[in-house]
């Protein structure tokens, strides 16, 4: 019996640890973007960031490649981004995006959005925002560009 409550003790913490981390990651981008969110709507968008569409490094290189309709938005701000970026991404800074409610990006509406931050963690949440703004084919690079360069030196 004493496994068994050893095993379970052990699942929680593996399972309740990153979802700590995702909800201060989460309320500090909230508090930092200055979003307006209610707290039923912070909740959904908890839950819905878990479930939104990751690409990793190695599938957008095969997306870019194969020609796909993506559209790399870059949300991180103008000097992160001239310090290295996706080729053919666009940068449209976050905060930018936020105080134009994304009408920059409305008629990319058709394509596939892939969302680029430094690290992913801003980029989920922007994937829930921009969903409540109607955009329906969007997701997330996987480790931000952080990945991407650390994948691109293997």
């Amino acid at each position: 019996m004493n496994t068994f409550k050893n095993v379970l003790l052990i699942i929680t913490i593996i399972v309740a640890i990153p979802i700590a981390m995702h909800e201060l990651y989460l309320k500090k981008d909230i508090e930092k973007y200055n979003l307006e969110v209610n707290s039923k709507r912070l909740l959904q968008m908890r839950i819905s960031a878990w479930f939104f569409t990751s690409t990793s490094p190695a599938v957008l290189r095969d997306k870019i490649e194969a020609k796909d309709t993506l559209a790399l938005i870059d949300i991180r701000s103008i000097e992160e981004f001239r310090t290295g970026h996706i080729p053919n991404s666009i940068n449209y800074p976050i905060n930018e995006m936020i105080r134009d409610s994304a009408e920059a990006i409305s008629a990319m509406a058709n394509k596939d959005l892939i969302i680029i931050s430094s690290d992913g963690t801003t980029a989920k949440l922007m994937a829930a925002w921009l969903e409540d703004l109607h955009f329906t084919h969007v997701g997330w690079l996987q480790g931000g560009i952080e990945n991407w360069e650390y994948a691109r030196t293997e």
